[in-house]
């Protein structure tokens, strides 16, 4: 990710134009116990000469945090694992095995949780009325929807109707 001292603006760069988004603050200290601020960001560049009407900027800054979603739930569990998922709940729900529901229902609720989080920025991101509030709208799953610790893999669910 980028670092900057000045906090980050949509800015016009050899033919083209560099949207922040996901702006994040951060400090660092030195070896002599100083403290320094600076903005760490990711950066999409746009193919075109004028700066961007603000719902275009909003409008790259959904599609990075809907990239982000993708990149932290799709990793453990796609479309196809949450179909099976909710296919594994339901016989064992026909089944009488609250067990593997109980299972199942961990994994949807993250995913439930990621879901809730994400329409939460992408409701601010739309908005924004300024870029300098939409640039400022950070995120970060790993760190505000983490991963459960008690949750087990897909293929001991399917062992547990053995």
């Amino acid at each position: 990710m980028p670092e900057s001292k000045h906090f980050p603006q949509v800015r016009q760069l050899q033919g083209g134009v560099l949207v922040p988004f996901n702006v994040q603050q951060q400090t660092r200290t030195d070896e002599d116990g100083e403290q320094t601020t600076f903005y760490r960001f990711g950066q999409v560049k746009l193919e075109q000469r004028n700066l961007p009407a603000l719902s275009q900027v909003q409008h790259t800054a959904w599609r990075e945090l809907q990239r982000a979603l993708h990149d932290h739930i799709y990793p453990r569990y796609d479309q196809g694992s949450q179909s099976t998922i909710q296919a594994y709940a339901q016989r064992a729900e026909r089944q009488g095995r609250s067990d593997i529901v109980a299972e199942c229902e961990k994994i949807m609720d993250w995913i439930d949780a990621c879901l809730m989080y994400y329409y939460a920025k992408k409701d601010a991101i739309y908005a924004a009325t300024t870029e300098g509030e939409l640039v400022g709208i950070a995120w970060d799953f790993g760190a505000d929807v983490p991963f459960p610790d008690d949750v087990l893999p897909l293929k001991n669910i399917k062992g547990m109707f053995a």
